[in-house]
């Protein structure tokens, strides 16, 4: 990593850390007694993961370099299926498709490369 993308990845390391602490539960008192949620057995979710930034690091018989920045927006689905078999336990699944790619310039020639990925995610 050079010094001139130091900026940009501490930028994004402190935004998830910020987010991942405003993510942590309230300190529980304890003073009231909580009944537990009735147990829902199956339930299906969606997810739209909306921009990505991607990259690629690339070596070539001259030099090796990080590529351009790509930003991405949009076609990045998913759908989990979830199954309790207890209260503290059960079994999920999911579908993902996601776009991702990279920008590759060489002398005067720049070539856009992009994938979609299907992720299947298993879970217990």
């Amino acid at each position: 990593m050079t010094h001139k993308h130091l900026p940009i990845f501490l930028f994004f390391f402190i935004l998830s850390a910020f987010s991942a602490a405003a993510k942590m539960p309230a300190e529980d008192t304890g003073s009231m007694k909580k009944t537990a949620p009735p147990l829902q057995r199956f339930y299906v979710g969606g997810s739209m993961d909306g921009a990505i930034f991607s990259t690629a690091s690339g070596t070539t018989p001259i030099n090796s370099k990080i590529s351009t920045v790509r930003f991405t927006y949009g076609f990045n689905l998913g759908a989990s299926f979830n199954w309790n078999l207890g209260r503290h336990f059960g079994v999920y699944t999911g579908l993902d498709l996601k776009n991702i790619g990279f920008i590759e310039k060489y002398n005067a020639v720049t070539t856009k490369r992009r994938t979609y990925n299907l992720g299947v995610p298993v879970g217990i």
